[in-house]
């Protein structure tokens, strides 16, 4: 993902990296461009409606589960981010403000999943059955 490409760059010559980066960059542009085009001979706005009109009724099925693991492992990355910034060692905030003594401050496994269990239950869940998405445009300003 995204926070892979500085290791990548880091591991792989400037001039491969940078290569790999641009040949990266434009397959997803092109990908767009085939997509919009597909969105605008067919009127279908969806995955779902797009591999069905394609490709038949299974394929539109893989689109849709596809997707589904894509957003499952920006899941994924997203909290092992917020562990690391809430719980990493030198580094958490959590961590820093209970300090080194403490569970919270140790950085060890269970201290992670109880701060993130904690940060599902608090902060992700409440906003995930939100009916109306514009209730977080403040949210957003202030983030900006």
């Amino acid at each position: 993902g995204l926070f892979s490409m500085p290791y990548c760059l880091l591991d792989s010559t400037v001039i491969t990296g940078s290569l790999a980066f641009v040949l990266v960059c434009s397959l997803n542009i092109a990908s767009f461009l085939y997509l919009a085009e597909a969105c605008e001979h067919t009127q279908l706005f969806s995955y779902l409606d797009i591999g069905r009109a394609a490709f038949g009724p299974t394929f539109g099925v893989v689109a849709q589960v596809t997707t589904s693991f894509y957003a499952l492992g920006s899941l994924v990355s997203f909290l092992v981010l917020a562990a690391d910034c809430l719980v990493g060692p030198d580094t958490g905030v959590v961590a820093l403000l209970a300090g080194d003594d403490s569970f919270l401050g140790s950085g060890s496994t269970a201290a992670r999943a109880v701060v993130l269990y904690a940060l599902t239950g608090i902060v992700l869940l409440p906003v995930s059955l939100l009916r109306r998405i514009d209730a977080l445009k403040y949210i957003s300003i202030a983030a900006f």
